[in-house]
């Protein structure tokens, strides 16, 4: 029966938070947004870009038009660019700071924010594809977070070392105010 309660709530309450604190990290996974969910957009813009002082950071898009780039990034932080070769939809952008849309649901598949050490250069990064080796970079302490965005926006996923918790503490609170159930857990669970 409390399985059937939870699932009936879940469904009232499709906006969740589901966190895990160990082995001096962070992560959360959380459902996405879609474009007309302005005042939740506007907490998680604020805390990426709380997150991006004093870090490298480096954006990600798969399946991103380059006409809807301005759309996802402030065109005045952007530093770098690269594209993926032979495929159009594919960039990778250095950025001075995190002033990034997280409501775009219809205009990229995936993107990834990564915030690394100051020490990472820009080609360093390009050429050490963190996309398969995230797990690696964060143990090694390279690597301070990263943020994705997934499915069209569907859901998003946070890993961070253990200098982010009191912030996504914050944004937690901050979510719990708007409606998001928030739920401490013990793992996360692949989505």
């Amino acid at each position: 029966m409390k399985k059937v309660k939870n699932f009936f709530n879940k469904m009232n309450n499709p906006e969740f938070v589901k966190y895990v604190c160990k082995d001096g990290r962070i992560a959360f996974h959380c459902t996405g947004l879609d474009d007309n969910e302005v005042e939740i957009a506007e907490v998680f813009k604020s805390f990426l870009l709380d997150i991006s002082k004093e870090r490298k950071v480096f954006f990600y898009g798969y399946r991103l038009a380059e006409q809807d780039i301005p759309k996802v990034i402030d065109p005045a932080v952007i530093l770098e660019k690269a594209k993926v070769l032979l495929n159009p939809l594919e960039f990778y952008f250095h950025l001075s700071e995190a002033r990034v849309n997280v409501n775009f649901s219809s205009l990229a598949c995936n993107t990834f924010l990564y915030y690394f050490d100051e020490t990472v250069e820009w080609l360093d990064f390009l050429a050490t594809s963190p996309v398969d080796r995230m797990k690696q970079l964060l143990r090694a302490g390279v690597l301070s977070a990263r943020f994705t965005s997934n499915d069209h926006g569907s859901y998003y996923r946070f890993e961070g070392g253990e200098t982010h918790k009191e912030r996504c503490l914050q944004l937690f609170e901050s979510l719990a105010k708007l409606g998001f159930d928030i739920e401490r857990t013990s793992c996360l669970e692949r989505l």
